[in-house]
C-alpha cells in the first residue's frame, strides 16, 4: 500500500524514450529505449532486420537522430563491421558534445574502405544517472549500412524518393537533403482536406502531422468519426480525477458495445491515456516478435536501485530531470511517438508499485521532499565486458555478475492464481541518480564503458513471467493533441519504455470509432470511442474487472519538470510535440474497473468491491448510530503468504495527509495499527491508537481482519467522518511485514473509490409507492420508407422493430429508474419510429415530469450518432413529449380489512360446497349398494331374464375399491359381477 512510497518514486523512475537514429534509419521497430541495462549489446534489436543503407565511402555525412530527454553527458559514433568490431570511432575516446545537451545530429566521416552488413551505432550518455567510480548509463541505436566504394555507389534517398539533379527528389510524407525526415504531411491535402497539415517543430528534425476537422480523425484524417459534434454532456459519464487538472470523463455505449472517453486537462500540449489487464505477465514483450527474441520460462530479477537517495529540490522553469527513463512521445512522426503515458508512480494511491523492491532498507525521506530516484541501478554498464575497439555483441542476453544489483532482488513466489499478489519478480527499476559517495572508494581501474550482454528477459507467453515489468509495458495507449477546434487523436501501444507507436506501425489497425478533441483557455479537451471486446494484439479488451490504467499530459514549454536536473537547455520543449512527459504530476497510474456498475448501499453500511465472485480483496464496513462507531473487516485471499493489508482514508485522492489502517495475522496472532500518512514515505505509527475491537483469523488461505474505530475520533492524525464530511477509501494489500513492526510496499496499485464515501445513519427509505410513468420518443431513421413497415404482421415491420427495441433498450437502460421500451409503430418521414417507454419514480408532479423529459432527450440525442449497424439516424430529430402517469382503470377497491373479511367469508363458502358435495355422494353410495343386495337376493323371473346378459362395467369409487380388497384377504380386487362364468 503507501509503504515505503519513497521507494515507489525511487526506484521506479518513468521516463521518456531516449534516442533513436533517423539517419541512416534505425532498425526496424526503431525503438527508443534501449539500454545497456536492459537490452543485449551492442545494440538491443538483432541485424537483418532491415532498413539498410547505402553509404559513400570516406564521404561525410550528418548523422540524425532523435531525443525525447535531454540527458546530461555527450555521446559518440562507431562503424562495426559484422563481426561487431568498430572499425572506426568518433571521437577515437570519450564522448562528444558534452556541452550541448541536446544536440541531434552530427558530421560523420565514413572510412575509405568498403564494408558490407555492416552496423552505425550511436551510443548516448545519460551521465545524471551515472553514478561515482565511472560507472556509465548508456543508450545506443543502430542502423545496418553498406559503406560502398564510388564506382558502385547509387544514392537510395532513404528509399523514399529518388536522385534527380544531383538532389533527392522526396515523396509526399519524407523531407531532408537525403528524404530522411518523416512527416504526416506537407500540405492539406496531405490530410485529405479534412484537417490542416501543422508544423510543431522545424529544427532539427521536422514534425509536421494532420490536425482534423470535426467529424474526421486519423493519422490523415481520412476516418469519418462518429462523433462530429464537439457539445459534450458531462453528467452523462462517470467522472474520475486522475490529479488536479487531469480529469477522465467514461461512460459505456451498450447498443453498439463501445466505451466512450473524455479526457479534460489543463494543458495546452497532448494527453494520453493507456490500460492493460491486471492479470497480463511479462511475457506480453514477445509482441511484436522480434527474430531471436526469446523469454525464460522462470521468472528474472531485475537489477534493483539501492542507495541513498538523493533528493533534489525542485527548480520551476529549469528541467527537475527525473530519472525516467521511458519512452516519452515520440517527437519523430516517424514512430508517432506519443507521451511516454508511463505513469509513474508517486504520491497518489495510485502509484505503480509493481516494480518495486522492497523498502526494508531503504532510508525514509524528509517530509515534504520528493524522494526521487537518485541512485542508478547497480548493474554498472562500467563493469560489462570489456570492449574497446571490438565489442563481441551477439545479441545474446546473458547478464554478467558484475552488473547484477548489490543487493540481489528477491523473486518472492507468490501464488500465480490470484492477479493481484502475482509473483514478486522484481520488475526493471529505472536507473536513478548519482549516489551519494563516500565509503567503498573506487576500484583501482574502470573497465571502458560500451557494451552489455544484459537484457534478460522474462515469461514465453501473456500469462507467463511474473509481474510486469514497468507501468508502461505493454500497453494500450489512446493519445491526442489538439489545436483550437481541430485534433489529432490515434490508437498506440508501447511494448516498452519506448516511445509508443500507433498500431498501424506494429501490422495493426486503428481501432477508434470515433474522435474529436478542441483547445480552448489552456484546456485541452480529447473524447474518443472504441469497441470493448479487443480483436488485435495491440488492444486491450475493456472487462468488467479492475485494470491498470496509466496517464500523462506534455511538458509545459517553460516550466518543465526534470529530476534529477537534466541537461535540457529552454526551448526543447513545445506545446503537442510529442517529448518526454516529465514527473508528477505530470503522469501517474491508477486502477479502475471501467464497467463496474455501483452496488446498492446505504450511508450506514457499504462494501467494495461491489461484486466479489472470485476477487483476492474485499472491504465492508457497517456504523452503529448508537455508538457512533464504525466496523470494518477486510478479507485477503493471501494463500498462506506473509502479506499485511490495509485501507485508508483521505479527503482527496493522494497519500500525503491520508489515514492508514494496516494489519495482518500470523500463527494466531492479530497484528492492525493505526497509522498517519504526512509524505510520500512509511506511514508512522500514530501518537494515539484510536482502533478497537481488532480480531482476525486465517481459514483456507483467506486472511480476515476486523476493527473498529469512531467516526470522528478527535484525533488531528486520523481522517473524520461526520454527517456532512465524506472521504476516499483506499483499498490495498501488501508486500511483506517483519516481526519488529515494519513492512514493505504493497504488491499491486492500491485502488481509490471512484467518489466520496459517506458514512452516517441510515437512510430514510421513503414509504410513497413509486409512480409508473408513460412517455413517447420518436427518431428519425435516413433510410426509405417501405409500406410494409406500417403492418405489424409483415417481416420487415417485425425485423427493424426488434432492432429498433435493442438499440433503444441499450440507450434509455442508463435512464433512472427505466422499466421498458417498446416500438409502438412507425411512420413515413424517412422512416420515423416511435417508442412508449415506461420509467418509475417516486412522483409525478411537474419537475419531476420536467426533468425525466429532458434526461431522455439528452440521453437518446447522445446517442444518435451510434446507430444500429446499416442504419443512419436524422441527428437533428428527437422528439420525447411530456411524461403521463399511468393511472390504473377506476373501479370499486377495497380497503385491506374489508379484503382480508371477504376472503375469510369465500374461504367458508367454498369449504360448505366441499362438505355437501362429499355428503350427496355418500347419500347416492349408499342408496346404490342398497338396491343392489335386493337384486341379487330376489329369485324367479326377475334373475333369469338378466342370466343371458353379460354385466355393464361400472367406474368404482375409493371407497368400494378398499371394501373389495379386504373382502379378498388382501389378494386383489373380487367383482362379483366379473366372478360369473359366461357361456
Amino acid at each position: 500500500m503507501w509503504t515505503v512510497l519513497t521507494f515507489i518514486c525511487l526506484c521506479v523512475g518513468y521516463s521518456g524514450g531516449h534516442v533513436r537514429l533517423i539517419y541512416p534509419p534505425a532498425r526496424k521497430y526503431a525503438r527508443d529505449f534501449m539500454d545497456n541495462i536492459r537490452t543485449p549489446g551492442p545494440c538491443g534489436i538483432p541485424s537483418a532486420l532491415g532498413p539498410k543503407t547505402s553509404l559513400l565511402a570516406g564521404s561525410t555525412i550528418s548523422v540524425n537522430f532523435h531525443l525525447a530527454y535531454p540527458h546530461r553527458g555527450g555521446y559518440f559514433l562507431e562503424l562495426m563491421n559484422n563481426d561487431t568490431n568498430a572499425v572506426h570511432r568518433h571521437p577515437a575516446t570519450g564522448f562528444i558534445s558534452e556541452g550541448d545537451t541536446i544536440s541531434r545530429s552530427q558530421a560523420f566521416t565514413l572510412p575509405n574502405e568498403p564494408c558490407s552488413d555492416c552496423t552505425l551505432r550511436l551510443v548516448r550518455q545519460a551521465a545524471e544517472w551515472g553514478g561515482t567510480c565511472g560507472k556509465r548509463y548508456l543508450f545506443w541505436s543502430c542502423a545496418d549500412v553498406d559503406v560502398v566504394a564510388a564506382n558502385q555507389f547509387t544514392e537510395g534517398c532513404s528509399g523514399h524518393g529518388t536522385w534527380s539533379n544531383g538532389a533527392c527528389q522526396c515523396d509526399a510524407t519524407h523531407e531532408g537533403d537525403k528524404c530522411q525526415h518523416k512527416v504526416e504531411c506537407k500540405t492539406d491535402a496531405n490530410c485529405n482536406n479534412n484537417g490542416r497539415c501543422i508544423t510543431i517543430a522545424t529544427t532539427p528534425n521536422p514534425v509536421k502531422q494532420c490536425y482534423c476537422q470535426p467529424g474526421w480523425f486519423g493519422q490523415t484524417c481520412q476516418t469519418a468519426s462518429a462523433v462530429t459534434n464537439a457539445t459534450i454532456d458531462y453528467t452523462q459519464y462517470k467522472e474520475r480525477e486522475m490529479s488536479p487538472g487531469f480529469k477522465l470523463f467514461y461512460r459505456t455505449i451498450p447498443a453498439v458495445s463501445e466505451i466512450e472517453m473524455v479526457l479534460k486537462v489543463s494543458t495546452s500540449s497532448w494527453v494520453a491515456i493507456g490500460w492493460r489487464p491486471r492479470t497480463l505477465q511479462a511475457g506480453c514483450q514477445l509482441f511484436p516478435a522480434i527474430p531471436g527474441l526469446v523469454g525464460t520460462a522462470v521468472p528474472i530479477s531485475e537489477p534493483e536501485t539501492h542507495g541513498t537517495p538523493e533528493t533534489e529540490p525542485e527548480t520551476h522553469g529549469t528541467p527537475e530531470t527525473e530519472p525516467e527513463t521511458h519512452g516519452t512521445p515520440e517527437t519523430e512522426p516517424e514512430t508517432h511517438g506519443t507521451p511516454e503515458t508511463e505513469p509513474e508512480t508517486y504520491p497518489k494511491a495510485e502509484t505503480e508499485p509493481e516494480t518495486e523492491p522492497e523498502p526494508t532498507s531503504e532510508p525514509e525521506t524528509e517530509p515534504g521532499t520528493e524522494p526521487e530516484a537518485t541512485s542508478e541501478p547497480e548493474t554498472e554498464p562500467g563493469t560489462e565486458p570489456e570492449a574497446t575497439s571490438e565489442p563481441k555483441t551477439e545479441p545474446k542476453t546473458e547478464p554478467e555478475a558484475t552488473s547484477e544489483p548489490e543487493t540481489e532482488p528477491k523473486t518472492e513466489p507468490e501464488s500465480t492464481s490470484e492477479p493481484e499478489t502475482e509473483p514478486e519478480t522484481k520488475p526493471e527499476t529505472e536507473p536513478e541518480g548519482e549516489p551519494e559517495t563516500g565509503g567503498g572508494g573506487c576500484p583501482a581501474t574502470v573497465p571502458a564503458p560500451g557494451y552489455s550482454a544484459g537484457g534478460s528477459f522474462r515469461g514465453t507467453s501473456d500469462t507467463t513471467g511474473g509481474n510486469v515489468g514497468h507501468p508502461m509495458d505493454c500497453t494500450d495507449i489512446i493519445i491526442g493533441s489538439a489545436n483550437g477546434q481541430l485534433s489529432r487523436v490515434g490508437d498506440y501501444y508501447t511494448r516498452d519504455r519506448s516511445t509508443p507507436k500507433r498500431d498501424v506501425e506494429l501490422g495493426q489497425t486503428e481501432s477508434l470509432t470515433a474522435a474529436i478533441g478542441f483547445e480552448e483557455n489552456g484546456e485541452t479537451t480529447i473524447l474518443f470511442r472504441r469497441k470493448l471486446v479487443a480483436t488485435e494484439r495491440a488492444d486491450h479488451t475493456i472487462a468488467d474487472a479492475l485494470m491498470h490504467v496509466i496517464w500523462a499530459k506534455g511538458q509545459d514549454e517553460t516550466n518543465y519538470i526534470h529530476r534529477p536536473a537534466s541537461g535540457d537547455q529552454p526551448g526543447f520543449y513545445k506545446n503537442d510535440h510529442l517529448l518526454y512527459h516529465g514527473h508528477s504530476p505530470q503522469r501517474g497510474v491508477q486502477t479502475i474497473n471501467f464497467l463496474e456498475k455501483p452496488a446498492p448501499s446505504s450511508s450506514c453500511n457499504g462494501r467494495w468491491p461491489s461484486t466479489c465472485n472470485s476477487c483476492n480483496l474485499e472491504a465492508t464496513w457497517v456504523f452503529d448510530a448508537a455508538t457512533d462507531s464504525i466496523k470494518f473487516t477486510i478479507k485477503a485471499r493471501l494463500n498462506g503468504q506473509k502479506k499485511w493489508v490495509a485501507l485508508g482514508f483521505s479527503a482527496d485522492t493522494s497519500m500525503p495527509n491520508s489515514d492508514a489502517v494496516v494489519g495482518w495475522v500470523e500463527n494466531g496472532q492479530v497484528t492492525v495499527t493505526d497509522r498517519w500518512m504526512t509524505a510520500k514515505s512509511l506511514p508512522v505509527q500514530d501518537t494515539k491508537n484510536d482502533i478497537t475491537d481488532v480480531s482476525g483469523d486465517v481459514t483456507n488461505g483467506v486472511t480476515t481482519i476486523s476493527f473498529t474505530r469512531k467516526r470522528d475520533t478527535g484525533d488531528t492524525q486520523d481522517f473524520q467522518f461526520t454527517d456532512t464530511q465524506c472521504g476516499y477509501m483506499f483499498y490495498a494489500m501488501g508486500g511483506s511485514y517483519n516481526n519488529d513492526g515494519s513492512f514493505g510496499k504493497h504488491a499491486t496499485t492500491p485502488v481509490v473509490s471512484s467518489q466520496k464515501i459517506c458514512i452516517r445513519s441510515c437512510d430514510i427509505q421513503s414509504t410513497t409507492p413509486p409512480v409508473l410513468l408513460k412517455t413517447n420518443v420518436e427518431v428519425k431513421l435516413e433510410q426509405t420508407f417501405d409500406s410494409d413497415y406500417l403492418d405489424i404482421n409483415t417481416e420487415k415491420y417485425q425485423t427493424l422493430a426488434k432492432t429498433m427495441e435493442d438499440w433503444a433498450n441499450g440507450v434509455m437502460s442508463s435512464v433512472d429508474g427505466f422499466k421498458s421500451v417498446t416500438v409502438s409503430g412507425f411512420r413515413q418521414g424517412s422512416i420515423i419510429t416511435s417508442y412508449d417507454v415506461l420509467v418509475e419514480k417516486q412522483s409525478d408532479d411537474a419537475a419531476t415530469k420536467t426533468a425525466l423529459q429532458t434526461e431522455l432527450r439528452t440521453t437518446v440525442q447522445g446517442a444518435l450518432t451510434s446507430p444500429p449497424q446499416g442504419y443512419t439516424f436524422n441527428n437533428q430529430y428527437v422528439i420525447v413529449d411530456v411524461p403521463e402517469t399511468v393511472v390504473e382503470e377506476p373501479g370499486f377497491k377495497l380497503t385491506l380489512v374489508e379484503e382480508i373479511v371477504i376472503g375469510c367469508a369465500v374461504a367458508l363458502v367454498l369449504v360448505c360446497l366441499i362438505v355437501a358435495v362429499c355428503k350427496i355422494s355418500e347419500s347416492k353410495r349408499a342408496k346404490a349398494a342398497t338396491k343392489h343386495e335386493q337384486l341379487s337376493n330376489s329369485g324367479g323371473s326377475s334373475s333369469s331374464s338378466l342370466s343371458n346378459e353379460k354385466p355393464i362395467p361400472r367406474k368404482m369409487s375409493y371407497d368400494e375399491f378398499m371394501k373389495q380388497k379386504h373382502a379378498g384377504n388382501g389378494r386383489g380386487m373380487v367383482n362379483p359381477g366379473y366372478n360369473k362364468q359366461y357361456p
